[in-house]
């Protein structure tokens, strides 16, 4: 049999999760899929999307197929520089790509600091909060950023079951619309893009109630680990949010 075409049951579970309307949930072949879907609703040729460099490798090649124009800002001591991406939208900006903990630096980008970025965001801007790392993060200042989502706020939240839920492999993640953008994300949605053991896994996952506890511990005692022994070679890293350094 094929897979279920909507990932029907899938998309139940994760709005029940999230406390949201299933119509507001999209489930793809990893997050990857929901950003690349993102480019086809949302870009035309000549729009510009900005995003922190470096980046991850999925925001310069969702502008690159639908032929729109890259804006690139450094980041600022590893952390997203907002301030500076605020100041290069333009009439043209599209979009912009925000990967909070950051890949490839693991920093992160605080509620407070997030929130005053999107409300200087103007209409036609449409802001991507990146969260595959989010369930990783143990810092109280983080962001959550679903509430711009049920605020009907120009934000798509993307989330995954690669990271904390070890998935990567079956290739299956999410994304977190509001009302008004949701009908174009769902023209540009390809059939059966989850396969059904993507699906099965990923629902054992959200059963599972240890899973990610079980993660932080795990990541947490690495990161200590690492960072310990970093500073015994005399090495350099970036405290992470995530799970890599």
């Amino acid at each position: 049999l094929y897979p279920n075409n909507t990932a029907f049951e899938l998309t139940l579970r994760l709005a029940e999760h999230l406390g949201q309307p299933p119509h507001r949930v999209f489930v793809g072949r990893g997050s990857d899929e929901i950003i690349h879907m993102t480019g086809l609703a949302f870009l035309d040729p000549g729009d510009e999307v900005i995003y922190a460099d470096p980046p991850f490798a999925l925001y310069p090649l969702t502008a690159q197929v639908m032929d729109a124009v890259e804006v690139k800002v450094p980041l600022r001591d590893y952390v997203h520089d907002l301030d500076a991406m605020a100041a290069a939208v333009t009439d043209r900006t599209k979009l912009v790509f925000i990967a909070n903990p950051h890949n490839p630096s693991g920093t992160m980008v605080t509620a407070e600091a997030l929130g005053r970025f999107i409300e200087a965001m103007p209409s036609h801007v449409i802001v991507a909060v990146d969260e595959a790392y989010y369930e990783y993060v143990e810092r109280p200042e983080y962001p959550c950023s679903l509430q711009w989502v049920d605020e009907g706020r120009h934000v798509i939240v993307y989330r995954t079951f690669s990271k904390i839920y070890a998935l990567a492999g079956l290739r299956v993640g999410y994304g977190i619309v509001p009302d008004h953008l949701s009908d174009a994300m769902a023209r540009v949605r390809p059939p059966f893009n989850v396969s059904s053991v993507a699906q099965a896994a990923a629902l054992a996952s959200l059963d599972d109630p240890d899973q990610v506890d079980r993660g932080r511990r795990v990541n947490r005692e690495g990161l200590q680990y690492l960072g310990e022994q970093f500073a015994r070679l005399g090495l350099r890293g970036v405290p992470s949010c995530a799970n890599f350094i």
